[in-house]
């Protein structure tokens, strides 16, 4: 009897029990398993139904995360989208794989997989989504028709905040593989996509009217662009990025139509882009309909290996023939504050260096600094290509002749109908803005330029061009500048000017030689001095010499060089780079501009070159080429045509000094 009421007590406790185990209680995650829903991973089921069905759950629970799961397997799908909002945060794990169909037409959204509405969503798992595109891509005619039906992207993403995608892996998508819309405060991390590089329009990862975004780890490599940047973007920060083949990280395009916005606050920084057509690229419509900007950029340390085009800005982009004369139209994009800091590598085009800006908008603010790219094919040597672009050179760069005026004040100053006193007026304007104070005294340097041009139309029937008026009072303000700059001491306790680029050693196994000439008068015979160093900056020999009497002061620089060539070459060195402060010599040497009566001195030039293994000509300033000036400027004791300075001259000790202690 004891033992009938005992158990007759103990029942209802156990029922209490079990009811007590089965409430939820807050914060609890569930995971809603999306085999329990009907899902079957045979490849062939269209599994929408389950995938939907299994998110509307997890999307309603309020007790905690919820984690939609798909295990290993390989699950179909025809086409999805996940809508929100959610009552909590949710986790989409994919560790099998999303199979897409076939047919691009099964699928009637711009997106085979869509996420929207969605805040604090994490896609995570390690799984892989197959576009299956390459039964697409034969259909894909978009490179000539400007009609044709665009493919479903592999995944989307719009109107969704503080949200991740990390460790996916997305491969052969129809057209594109992530597209983001309208998202905020979104990180992308750990993912791998793929796509062959013939394949057409597979962009990457898709940007448009987005802001508080990072993409970082990422590897890419398809046949568009890695990554492409739309319209409304802000505040995108990019980084350790491996990038190819592809298109390279692009801006663009821009322009097309009325409601864009702009764009701003974009990092690009330690990355790798590979064997791609473009590098970094920004491009918008010549024949453009909105006025937006692009601004405060940052590309910062990125290697490039074997790029068509390392770095590219194309204001005068127009596609399948549809601006009816190429330079017609320019864009009314405005492009200013873009920085290129630490770009080096390779490129298979020789113009690795490409800045075609709007006349009408012109680039400003755009900063060089430290450029190193080399052309590796064999036909000549690496150029650039810069127009209306208004900024700034700092230390390196290689290709050395991109043209960039330290101010484009405003359009009057580049539009050849405006009048010479408008032009005067909108310089005197821009030199007493707060934005522009090491221009302020710019006009005096033009007046005095005028002056010159005045003097030698009069005297020599000669007429100078405003434009070389306005490049020259610009070069005379930059040396002005360099003048005044108040320096300051290094850990060296050397005193250098805080902002003139220091003395570069060479390549390791490089050597380095700068050389300069000094010319009086066509009766005197004109000098030259030089000075080779190896990659440590340490010094090897120097040299002077008197040449023949010659008629000005470029064929006195052309004779210093080929003086110090012979020098090099009877020494036995075979890797030299030969630098000087005459760019106009150098220009010549590398093709960048036609001078007859300089045919013979290049010609010589090169000869010497072809006996050795490498060589490079590249220009510095007059600050970087000291010692060679000064040796040039010193007379040679005992009248002494020639001098092999084995041991350091005194004369350009100090200079020597300052050089090694700036470039450590």
């Amino acid at each position: 009897m004891a033992s009938r009421v005992l158990l007759i007590l103990c029942v209802p406790s156990l029922f209490f029990f079990l009811a007590a185990s089965t409430k939820e209680y807050p914060g609890q995650p569930k995971i809603f398993d999306v085999r329990n829903y009907g899902a079957r991973a045979d490849s062939q089921r269209d599994n929408a139904f389950a995938f939907t069905k299994a998110w509307n759950e997890a999307c309603q629970w309020s007790y905690g995360r919820s984690t939609v799961y798909i295990p290993s397997g390989i699950f179909y799908l025809r086409q999805v989208t996940f809508s929100g909002p959610c009552k909590s945060s949710i986790t989409f794990f994919i560790r099998g794989t999303l199979l897409a169909p076939r047919n691009p037409y099964a699928i009637n959204q711009e997106e085979w997989i869509l996420f929207k509405y969605v805040d604090n969503l994490t896609v995570t798992g390690g799984g892989l989504l197959d576009g299956q595109g390459s039964y697409s891509w034969p259909l894909n005619d978009c490179n000539k028709n400007t009609n044709c039906r665009t493919l479903a992207m592999n995944i989307g993403f719009a109107f969704v905040k503080s949200s991740k995608i990390n460790g996916l892996r997305s491969i052969n998508s129809k057209m594109g593989h992530f597209n983001l819309f309208s998202v905020e405060d979104f990180n992308i991390t750990g993912v791998t996509i793929t796509a062959p590089g013939d394949s057409p329009n597979t962009d990457g990862i898709k940007i448009g009217k987005s802001s508080h975004m990072q993409i970082y780890n990422v590897t890419i490599g398809t046949g568009d662009d890695c990554i492409a940047i739309l319209d409304g973007t802000s505040n995108l920060d990019i980084s350790d990025v491996r990038c190819g083949p592809g298109h390279g990280i692009s801006v663009g395009s821009l322009g097309r139509y009325k409601e864009e916005k702009n764009v701003q606050g974009l990092t690009v920084r330690n990355s790798i882009i590979n064997g791609t057509t473009d590098g970094l690229r920004i491009k918008t419509w010549a024949k453009s309909v909105s006025q937006i900007s692009v601004s405060n950029f940052l590309y910062e340390n990125i290697q490039m290996i074997n790029v068509g085009n390392p770095i590219v800005i194309d204001q005068q982009y127009c596609p399948h023939g549809q601006c009816d004369s190429p330079g017609k139209y320019a864009s009314h994009v405005q492009i200013k504050d873009v920085k290129y800091n630490n770009i080096w590598g390779t490129s298979t085009s020789k113009e690795a260096l490409k800045m075609q800006c709007s006349k009408t908008f012109p680039c400003q603010d755009v900063e060089l600094s430290n450029i190193n790219l080399h052309y590796v094919g064999r036909d000549g040597l690496v150029t650039a290509l810069c127009e209306n672009v208004g900024g700034s050179i700092r230390g390196k760069i290689v290709p050395a002749n991109c043209r960039i005026n330290l101010f484009l004040p405003s359009n009057i100053i580049t539009d050849s109908n405006s009048t010479l006193e408008d032009k005067m007026q909108g310089i005197f304007q821009l030199a007493n803005t707060t934005q522009t104070q090491r221009f302020h005294q710019l006009p005096l340097w033009i007046l005095w330029r005028l002056w010159n041009s005045r003097n030698i139309l009069y005297f020599q029937r000669r007429h100078v061009p405003w434009e070389t008026t306005l490049q020259l009072a610009q070069m005379d303000l930059q040396e002005w500048n360099e003048a005044v700059t108040p320096s300051h001491i290094n850990s060296h306790g050397t005193t250098i000017r805080s902002h003139i680029p220091n003395w570069r050693r060479p390549t390791n196994g490089w050597v380095k030689c700068n050389v300069d000439g000094s010319f009086i008068n066509g009766n005197i015979p004109g000098k030259g001095g030089w000075i080779v160093r190896d990659h440590n900056g340490r010094y090897e020999f120097a040299g002077q010499a008197i040449g023949n009497c010659i008629d000005n002061a470029l064929e006195c620089e052309f004779q210093a060089l080929l003086m110090a060539m012979q020098h090099c070459w009877s020494k036995g060195y075979r890797r030299i780079c030969f630098e000087g402060d005459n760019k106009e010599m150098f220009d010549l040497i590398n093709g960048l501009k036609m001078h007859f009566g300089a045919f013979n001195w290049i010609r010589d030039i090169l000869w010497w070159a072809s006996k050795f293994e490498q060589t490079q000509f590249q220009w510095t300033n007059r600050q970087n080429n000291k010692p060679a000036d000064i040796l040039a400027r010193t007379p040679l004791q005992h009248q002494f045509l020639f001098a092999n300075h084995f041991w350091v001259p005194r004369v350009i000790s100090f200079a020597l000094h300052c050089d090694y202690t700036s470039s450590i």
